[in-house]
C-alpha cells in the first residue's frame, strides 16, 4: 500500500470455506474464509483480473498490472507490467502457482476488462490508458497476440466491456470515449476474421467514462450496454442501451439523474437475487445503489457503507453454499442457573452432530472444580439420530453465597479422521450462589382417606426441611386454627435459630 510499510502482495481468497476447520477470527457475516496462496510483489498491483488464459490447465488464470520496477530488467519507456499466473497443477485447488506469461508495455494500463470475442480457445483481454487516451485487445492464449488498438488525445477511449450485444454470431466489445457528436461516444466494436471493427454505437455529450454488461431482461440471448458518465446539472448519468430486440424501460434508455455531485463513479450487473436477470449496482463513495429490477422498474434501495468509488464486482461466491461438514451442538448450549450454597444441583445437556450424518466419539472434562460432567466419553449420533445425554453436576457446597462462577464443559471429537469444525466444543456454564431459603419440601401435604370411617389407619406424611446446612430448627403441631390465626399474621417472616442464648434471627 503506499505510504506505508505493507509489502506489495498478491493473495488468493477462498471467500466461502465449502467445508473443514473454521480459522478463528475468519469470517464475515458468520461465513468463514480462507488464504490459499500469497505472494510477495516488487511493486503494487494497480490491476487484478482472472480469465481462461491457457485452455490446457483447468480453471482460469490470474493477471496482474503493476509498475515495472529496475529489477525487472524492462526495455527503455516500459511502464507497466503484465504478469498473468497460472496453477501448477493438473488437478489445481487453488493453493499453488507459477509465472505463466509476461508483457511490458510503455502505457499506463488503468481499466481492464475480460471476455472471449469468439467463444472458443481461451479468453481476450483488453486494457484501456484513461489519461492517454488509449486502449489494446490482446489475445493471451495465442502468445499474447494484439488484436486492436485505438488512441486519440483529442476523443480518449475511457473504458471497455465484452458481452453479446448484438444478437447471434461472436462477442462484442463495447467502448466509451470522450466525443463530440457526431461521433459516436458509445461504439461497438465487431470481431470477425480475427480482427475488430467499428461502425455501430450511440451518441453522447459528454461521452461515458464507465461501461458494462448484463442480462437485466434475463434473455439469455443478448446483453444490455450501462454507462455512467460524469456531467453537470441536472443530466443523465446513468444510461443503458441495448440492440433494441429485448426493449428495456424509458427511465433507463432516457438515462438517470441520479445525485448532481457526481458521485457515483462506476457499476456492475449481476444476478443477486436468483431470479435469473441481473441486477445493475452502482457506487459512490459512501453508498452501494442497487435496481433489483432494472427489467422493469427504476426503483432502487441504498446501502449506506463506505467505498472506493473505483471498484464493484458480483459473482456466486458462495454457490452451493457453506457446507461445514460434521458440527457438535447441544441443547442447552449454555447454562445459566441459580444454586442455593451448600448444596448440588445437577442437569442434562443433550449432544448431537447436527450438520451431517457422521456418528462424532467425543471425550466430556470441566475446568471447574465445582463442576463434574458424566459419561467423559461417547458418541454422539448423526443429525436425524436421537441426541446422546450429558449429565453435569454443580457443587456448591464448599462455595461462596453472592458469588459467580464460570466454568465449562469442553466437548473434543477424539476421531482423527474425522474433520469436525468446531472441536473442542464449549458449553458455558455460570451459577449465581445464593444462601438457601427455609421452608419444608412440599410445602403441604394431604392425607386423603376414602371411605373415611373409624377407625382411621395410622399414615405418615414426610417433609424435607431445607435451609442454610448446619442451622437448627424446631417443628410443631398445631391445629388447624392456630395455623390460619398464623397465616394471618402480617409482617416479614425471619428464619430462626434456635441457640443455647435464645433465638437468633435473620432475613433468609
Amino acid at each position: 500500500t503506499p505510504g506505508t510499510s505493507t509489502a506489495p502482495v498478491l493473495v488468493i481468497y477462498d471467500p466461502v470455506v465449502a467445508k473443514g476447520a473454521i480459522v478463528p477470527g475468519q469470517t464475515i457475516n458468520d461465513i468463514p474464509w480462507k488464504v490459499m496462496f500469497s505472494l510477495p510483489l516488487p511493486s503494487r498491483p494497480e490491476l487484478v483480473f482472472a480469465g481462461n488464459f491457457d485452455p490446457n490447465v483447468p480453471g482460469d488464470e490470474i493477471g496482474i498490472v503493476r509498475a515495472i520496477v529496475p529489477e525487472d530488467g524492462a526495455d527503455a519507456g516500459d511502464v507497466t507490467r503484465v504478469v498473468i499466473y497460472k496453477q501448477t497443477s493438473a488437478t489445481p485447488d487453488g493453493t499453488a502457482w507459477e509465472e505463466h506469461q509476461i508483457r511490458d508495455f510503455s502505457d499506463k494500463w488503468e481499466r481492464v476488462a475480460v471476455g472471449n470475442l469468439d467463444k472458443t480457445g481461451g479468453d481476450d483481454v483488453a486494457f484501456v490508458d484513461t489519461d492517454a487516451g488509449n486502449f489494446a485487445v490482446y489475445e493471451p492464449a495465442a502468445n499474447f497476440r494484439k488484436i486492436t488498438d485505438e488512441g486519440s488525445v483529442k476523443k480518449p477511449w475511457k473504458d471497455v466491456a465484452f458481452g453479446q450485444y448484438l444478437k447471434g454470431g461472436n462477442h462484442e466489445m463495447l467502448a466509451v470515449r470522450t466525443a463530440d457528436p457526431p461521433l459516436n461516444a458509445f461504439t461497438i466494436w465487431e470481431y470477425s476474421g480475427g480482427s475488430l471493427s467499428n461502425d455501430k454505437g450511440d451518441k453522447f455529450d459528454p461521452g461515458p467514462r464507465v461501461v458494462f454488461t448484463g442480462d437485466i431482461n434475463g434473455s439469455n440471448d443478448d446483453v444490455e450496454a450501462i454507462m455512467v458518465r460524469t456531467c453537470s446539472g441536472n443530466c443523465r448519468r446513468l444510461i443503458v442501451r441495448n440492440d433494441g430486440s429485448d426493449g428495456i424501460i424509458k427511465e433507463f434508455s432516457d438515462g438517470l439523474t441520479l445525485d448532481t455531485d457526481n458521485g457515483w463513479r462506476t457499476g456492475a450487473a449481476g444476478d443477486i437475487d436468483g431470479d435469473s436477470r441481473d441486477e445493475i449496482v452502482i457506487i459512490r463513495s459512501d453508498k452501494i445503489r442497487i435496481y433489483a429490477d432494472a427489467h422493469n422498474s427504476a426503483n432502487s434501495s441504498d446501502i449506506n457503507t463506505s467505498t472506493d468509488r473505483e471498484h464493484v464486482f458480483i459473482g456466486d461466491l458462495d454457490r452451493n453454499g457453506y457446507i461445514s461438514g460434521p458440527v457438535i451442538g447441544s441443547t442447552p448450549g449454555t447454562v445459566e442457573k441459580t444454586v442455593y450454597l451448600g448444596y448440588k444441583d445437577t442437569g442434562t445437556i443433550r449432544l448431537q452432530n447436527v450438520s451431517t450424518q457422521d456418528p462424532i466419539p467425543f471425550t466430556a472434562q470441566s475446568n471447574a472444580g465445582w463442576l463434574s460432567v458424566s459419561p467423559l466419553a461417547g458418541t454422539m449420533p448423526g443429525a436425524s439420530g436421537t441426541p446422546v445425554e450429558l449429565t453435569y453436576q454443580i457443587d456448591a457446597t464448599q462455595l461462596q453465597a453472592g458469588q459467580r462462577y464460570v466454568g465449562a464443559i469442553i466437548v473434543s471429537n477424539t476421531n482423527g479422521g474425522l474433520n469436525v469444525a468446531n472441536s473442542p466444543y464449549n458449553i458455558a456454564v455460570t451459577i449465581d450462589v445464593v444462601l438457601p431459603p427455609f421452608g419444608a419440601v412440599p410445602d403441604g401435604a394431604v392425607a386423603f382417606y376414602h371411605p373415611c370411617s373409624e377407625p382411621l389407619e395410622e399414615r405418615t406424611l414426610d417433609f424435607q426441611i431445607v435451609g442454610y446446612p448446619g442451622n437448627t430448627f424446631t417443628a410443631q403441631v398445631t391445629s388447624v386454627a392456630g395455623a390460619a390465626a398464623a397465616g394471618a399474621l402480617q409482617g416479614d417472616f425471619f428464619l430462626g435459630e434456635v441457640t443455647s442464648s435464645g433465638v437468633v434471627l435473620t432475613d433468609r
